[in-house]
């Protein structure tokens, strides 16, 4: 009996010790899974996302440099004091964090109107980065912008602000309340019949609603040359319609956006927002006004600080009298707020020519400073007194897309890069004639005459980049409205209709359109060698015996076709697989990892999602029942519905080269492991301690080495669990006669090593 309960505690303790080991293994899992899944966000810009998981780790490692990086990046676009962001980003400046954290710190300089900081940094990262790198990041427009804010800062007038209003992005318009206009501010999309156009997503216009005038409206639509936002503008006809939109021009519009213009009632100053001409930071405002001798706008002229901030500032609308008027800003707000301004607009405050830094900080929150009592506040609603009702139908074409523009926009493109590469031959030839001879003022002559030149090739290039990006945009529209040309159905009855080749196979023939259209052949055999796609680059068939031999294996880590592609995972294996065993399937590729004997098989390679669910069903009934379908994005895996997206924004075969948007869908969360590393220094005369520290470790890891001065900094990467890796570091410390570091990295990131200990343990 005693026996008998010794055995049911025994076997209860062993369930209880099982389920909390499954238990403890499924907890770690899960923190490793909420760091990738972090990471990841994070890398898609999904800032509110990533925040929670990297908030809970700073606050467990509060002087950890990757938490601070992290947490101080998110904060930097979700607080509304970029204070916060600054403090942790300053402490993560080091070597163990992303170089980009440079950037990041200029653009939190800059937000806090430390302007000569943000310059510094901004240079720093310059220095590290590469230039794909600094073109990714929009580098040199980000210098501009803090040098027009240093000079727009350099002297200001405070304006008199009557009040504030705190409120959602979507609905600020509503705020407008100008009882004198006939008229209503909304979204461009809700007051105009026209083709939406996803690019203005957050815009706004005023809507003018007197029929018995010839009105003109104004309003952002996408450039369809460069595809930007540009302003336009459309006239009351005498039967009550529309004209078909009509560009206001280069004197307005930049190679950036454009946006939220308002013509006053006085017909001929307009004000808009622009993240061009000399915009301090996002959008900026501007006036310009038309002139009827020599029909056209002057020069836009910023409305100056604090008007304008570091933040957005945007739509601009005096009342028509001019005592007062309305803008908006997102300075001091989250990512989903706005602030509404009413401020006095003609200001007779004194120009203050040198502030002091608190006096510039109080200056751009633009707090209430006047009560007026005798303002009396509108009705809440902005209904105009001539209501329409409708929204107004413009006469536009049915699709902002023709076929004749690819050319003529490539045509462009190619002219601007002829100019800036022109450009950048004379800059050659004048630096070759500075010399001993000249004169220190030649010399200063000749150095203003290159940065002149030098500005000149950024704009050249930056308009060329533009129009590149509406030519791609073009292929990709084209390809989104074309139905593909290897659906082919496989009834009998369409079957006997496509001719055959000499080998009795059946080919369905393909649409040439024009130059931008993608040839696909799809193949139709009747026997067991079925063929679904000849390219030999994107394609499926079958074909016995195996085209894969001895002397022709099965290939290993190939470099896939750039853009999206799908293949079809038919298992993973601790050893390498026969290409006998895949029943002929074609082609085939293992992609393994180093230090891994997990090896991945797929087979087929398609460009489309739909032509992989078609294959899919004959794999199964081949025994593969747990064979399922991959994305790849350049080579690295993503997951499906991402890839479905980018899938009809790209040509087949053809990567997109948009950094900012494409390179965080390319992560592998299989990639993102954690990994342990030993560090340590020699000096030169120490260096044949080399060969017995390689007798100690594996043939796995790998040794690096990089020479500072006399100084040998040693790095031995990487071990995969931390018990191995302080087991080798006790071997090495009595070789090297000094302590050896042990560092923890996920991915590439460093993270503490007692964290990295608990999820690999």
């Amino acid at each position: 009996m005693v026996q008998r309960f010794l055995n049911l505690i025994f076997c209860f303790s062993l369930i209880l010790l099982v389920t909390f080991s499954v238990i403890a293994q499924e907890k770690k899992a899960t923190d490793l899974d909420e760091l990738k899944d972090a990471h990841i966000n994070f890398k898609n810009k999904d800032y509110s996302k990533a925040y929670g998981y990297f908030q809970k780790m700073y606050e467990q490692y509060p002087k950890d440099p990757t938490y601070n990086y992290y947490t101080g990046v998110c904060l930097l676009f979700l607080e509304k004091n970029p204070e916060k962001g600054l403090k942790r980003l300053r402490l993560a400046a080091t070597n163990d964090v992303p170089d980009d954290v440079y950037f990041y710190l200029g653009l939190a300089y800059h937000n806090s109107y430390f302007f000569d900081d943000a310059l510094k940094n901004y240079n720093w990262f310059e220095k590290k980065a590469s230039k794909n790198k600094a073109k990714e990041y929009d580098l040199q427009n980000h210098i501009n912008k803090t040098i027009n804010a240093k000079s727009l800062t350099s002297s200001i007038v405070i304006p008199v602000v009557i009040s504030k209003i705190n409120i959602k992005r979507d609905s600020f318009h509503e705020q407008y309340i100008i009882p004198e206009l006939e008229g209503k501010f909304g979204h461009r999309n809700r007051l105009i019949k026209s083709q939406i156009d996803s690019t203005t997503g957050f815009s706004a216009m005023y809507m003018p609603n007197n029929p018995e005038r010839n009105e003109v409206i104004y309003y952002s639509m996408r450039n369809d040359k460069r595809g930007d936002l540009d302003i336009y503008k459309s006239t009351r006809k005498a039967d009550g319609t529309w004209s078909e939109p009509e560009n206001v021009g280069d004197i307005i519009n930049t190679p950036f956006d454009d946006n939220f213009p308002y013509l006053h009632s006085d017909g001929s100053s307009l004000y808009f927002a622009s993240k061009g001409h000399y915009s301090m930071g996002g959008y900026d405002i501007y006036r310009t006004v038309w002139s009827w001798e020599k029909k056209q706008w002057s020069k836009p002229e910023n409305l100056g600080f604090p008007i304008n901030s570091t933040s957005d500032d945007f739509f601009f609308v005096p009342s028509p009298d001019e005592k007062y008027a309305f803008l908006s800003s997102s300075r001091d707000c989250t990512v989903e707020e706005l602030n509404v301004y009413r401020i006095k607009y003609i200001n007779d405050n004194p120009q203050i020519e040198q502030i002091s830094y608190n006096e510039l900080i109080i200056a751009s929150k633009l707090e209430i400073n006047l009560v007026d009592k005798n303002d009396q506040k509108a009705e809440k609603n902005n209904k105009p007194k001539n209501d329409q009702g409708e929204f107004i139908k413009l006469e536009t074409k049915d699709s902002f897309l023709f076929k004749s523009e690819y050319d003529s926009i490539l045509n462009e493109a190619m002219k601007y890069q002829l100019r800036a590469d022109s450009l950048k031959w004379v800059i050659d030839s004048k630096r070759s004639q500075f010399g001993d001879s000249q004169t220190e003022e030649q010399k200063k002559k000749l150095s203003n005459e290159l940065i002149q030149l030098e500005s000149s090739i950024y704009s050249m290039q930056k308009i060329a980049d533009q129009l590149y990006e509406r030519v791609r945009e073009i292929e990709q529209l084209n390809l989104a409205n074309k139905t593909s040309s290897y659906e082919v159905k496989q009834e009998k009855s369409n079957l006997e209709s496509i001719p055959k080749n000499k080998n009795n196979t059946l080919v369905a023939k393909t649409n040439i359109n024009d130059s931008i259209s993608f040839r696909q052949i799809e193949q139709i055999n009747n026997n067991d060698n079925e063929v679904v796609n000849e390219n030999p680059e994107v394609s499926f068939y079958i074909k016995t015996p195996s085209v894969y031999t001895a002397k022709k294996p099965i290939p290993t880590n190939e470099k896939l076709p750039k853009g999206i592609v799908y293949m079809i995972q038919l298992g993973a294996f601790n050893s390498v697989k026969s290409p006998d065993s895949f029943h002929g399937f074609t082609p085939i590729s293992c992609i393994t990892k180093q230090g891994s004997n997990l090896r991945k098989y797929y087979t087929g390679k398609f460009l489309q999602l739909k032509d992989a669910e078609k294959v899919l069903p004959k794999i199964k009934a081949k025994g593969y029942k747990d064979a399922y379908i991959v994305a790849f994005n350049n080579g690295k895996v993503i997951p499906i519905n991402d890839a479905t997206k980018l899938e009809t924004k790209q040509p087949p075969g053809n990567a997109s080269e948009n950094l900012t948007s494409n390179s965080t869908n390319q992560i592998d969360p299989d990639e993102l492991l954690i990994q342990f590393t030993l560090k340590f220094e020699l000096t030169n005369q120490d260096t044949v301690l080399l060969d017995k520290i390689k007798i100690q470790i594996s043939d796995k890891a790998k040794i690096n080495k990089e020479l500072k001065g006399n100084i040998l900094f040693i790095s031995i990467e990487w071990f995969v669990s931390f018990e191995e890796t302080y087991a080798i570091k006790k071997k090495l410390e009595p070789i090297v006669n000094k302590e050896i570091e042990i560092h923890a990295f996920f991915g590439e990131i460093k993270i503490p090593v007692d964290q990295a200990r608990k999820m690999t343990h």
